[in-house]
């Protein structure tokens, strides 16, 4: 499978396994993409094509040729009688194709809550008045971060440490 960008066309798989192939875009307005069956006996099946500008795969949405606004992915957990203001642990897992772009809210909202970051392990904890960094480390593309707080004391956790309490 290849991406042609102009007169260049780069190569991206090769595989005999359903992949999901995410070709990085500076453009939507006229994008190529070229599959060339190179063996006898060799087939390609697509099923689903999405172009959008960005870096972040997103998920499908079904239409026809009509253009559609994408909006923020969003889970949402119904709060009352799940959580306490007062102590709590809150572990995520986040996957991120790249970690400069798009940071915000994993668990909470604006201000308060679990936010992934572009440096400080890729966690800070925002409690609406203090916000923790995440210990010192790099970023990675999967990555297990946390928080825990009590009445006192707010402290994040990213890949196997802890941040400095505050």
């Amino acid at each position: 499978m290849a991406e042609q960008i102009g007169l260049i066309s780069q190569a991206l798989i090769n595989s005999s396994t359903f992949t999901l192939v995410k070709i990085e875009n500076t453009s939507v307005l006229n994008p190529q993409v070229g599959i060339k069956i190179a063996t006898s006996g060799d087939a390609v099946i697509v099923d689903y094509v999405s172009n959008h500008l960005g870096t972040e795969i997103a998920s499908p949405i079904l239409t026809t040729n009509a253009a559609v606004t994408v909006n923020a992915e969003t889970l949402t957990y119904q709060l009352s009688g799940n959580f306490s203001d007062t102590a709590g642990t809150i572990i995520a897992t986040v996957e991120r194709g790249n970690w400069a772009n798009n940071n915000g809210v994993v668990v909470g909202k604006a201000g308060s809550g679990l936010s992934t970051s572009a440096s400080n392990s890729g966690v800070q904890a925002l409690d609406g008045t203090n916000t923790v960094n995440g210990p010192a480390g790099s970023t990675a593309t999967r990555r297990k971060i946390g928080m825990k707080w009590s009445g006192s004391a707010m402290k994040t956790f990213a890949g196997g440490n802890f941040g400095t309490a505050g």
